[in-house]
């Protein structure tokens, strides 16, 4: 363990998980016990891809939307993709935000960019109360299995982030299918 912070809704961890016998260097991002998000190949390439996929498909995106943080490598991207003005970035835990300089090596040091704004809120509620639009939102929440997390995979979260769009914006939201079971996506959607 390299970072350890106990917040009120969460704790956050970041373990070294170096393999010596592959030479696979990796650190993992754990919340409250579940290993959320880590530094290696497979993980970085999908955050970055959730930034760049999204700004290459938006005609001149100036604001984008980040919900839940993780280890900041989507934020990072976004901020540093030609043209962004700012990139609001949304998690319920302020212990994950102190957690990324672990993780500035990946994330393009998102911990330091002046057009990352780091909001403490849940993300729900921010696009309840935001007045913002963006031309960009992207989602990263944790498996709808976990605590709190269902309210952003319901037909109402999805109609929020609509609101929150400017003209010809567009959201995408990490769906892990991968840490369900058959039974909850057959359910769920």
């Amino acid at each position: 363990m390299i970072y350890l912070d106990e917040g009120l809704t969460t704790t956050v961890a970041v373990f070294n998980d170096d393999d010596a016998n592959s030479g696979v260097k990796r650190k993992s991002l754990i919340l409250n016990g579940v290993n959320m998000s880590a530094s290696h190949m497979d993980s970085r390439k999908y955050m970055t891809l959730l930034s760049y996929i999204l700004l290459l498909l938006t005609e001149n995106p100036k604001d984008v939307l980040v919900i839940c943080f993780g280890t900041g490598l989507t934020s990072g991207a976004a901020g540093v993709y030609p043209g962004i003005n700012s990139v609001d970035v949304v998690d319920i835990s302020p212990g994950v935000f102190r957690a990324a300089k672990n993780f500035s090596d990946i994330n393009y040091d998102a911990a330091s960019n002046p057009k990352i704004h780091k909001i403490v809120q849940d993300g729900r509620s921010h696009l309840l109360t935001t007045q913002k639009t963006y031309d960009v939102i992207t989602a990263e929440p944790p498996p709808p299995t976990n605590a709190g997390a269902v309210n952003r995979y319901t037909p109402e979260y999805y109609e929020l982030t609509r609101k929150a769009l400017k003209p010809g914006g567009i959201v995408s939201q990490w769906i892990p299918l991968h840490s369900q079971t058959e039974t909850h996506i057959y359910e769920h959607f």
